[in-house]
């Protein structure tokens, strides 16, 4: 039930610092599936996500790409991503393909709770859904403006999502504190995940 106007909504709220929408989309290219996240540009930042080359997705037919997918697409060199930076993908079916250009390789990424997470690859919150044909988000993560504001912040938030969606609750809203208390480790960055 999450649109992205629910992301602005949450963007626009006083104790919140920065928002990102969530689109998980498997496109068929050169045969192969490949995974890709559909995120705003701020999810590197909320996120902290790394890259071994290249920089990361700031608008729509862009994406970076996961190194395994870059080799697999390009055949870069194991230790040289760069090779698939400025390279361009075609996304689509006969008629409808559409040129994205690589404008990155991302790395993996300690979760914080756990073993590193696998690299992925990523493509603007537009592109995503103009694929998959949704037009829901699958979740949306914020950053509170402190470690102090976290919970205000859940609590805005709750209330905005409830507001636009006519007083249903059909979303939950959760910290990082909440989620990493069942690994036994805590956080201060706040991170919504509905």
């Amino acid at each position: 039930t999450l649109t992205p106007e629910d992301t602005r909504r949450v963007a626009a709220l006083p104790s919140v610092s920065q928002t990102s929408s969530v689109v998980s989309v498997v496109v068929p290219i050169k045969g192969s599936s490949i995974s890709f996240s559909g995120v705003d540009t701020t999810y590197a930042q909320i996120r902290s996500v790394k890259l071994l080359a290249g920089r990361f997705v700031r608008g729509p037919g862009e994406v970076v790409l996961a190194p395994s997918t870059a080799r697999n697409l390009f055949g870069t060199a194991p230790g040289r991503p760069g090779e698939a930076v400025g390279r361009t993908l075609q996304i689509g079916g006969p008629g409808a393909a559409k040129d994205y250009k690589v404008v990155g390789v991302s790395k993996k990424e300690p979760t914080g709770f756990g073993p590193p997470s696998p690299a992925t690859s990523y493509m603007s919150t537009r592109d995503a859904l103009d694929i998959s044909g949704a037009g829901t988000v699958g979740q949306i993560i914020a950053s509170a403006n402190s470690a102090e504001a976290v919970g205000a912040a859940k609590r805005v938030i709750t209330a905005e999502l409830r507001k636009a969606h006519g007083g249903a609750k059909d979303f939950s809203v959760f910290t990082q504190k909440q989620l990493l208390s069942t690994f036994t480790q805590v956080t201060d960055q706040l991170q919504v995940y509905l």
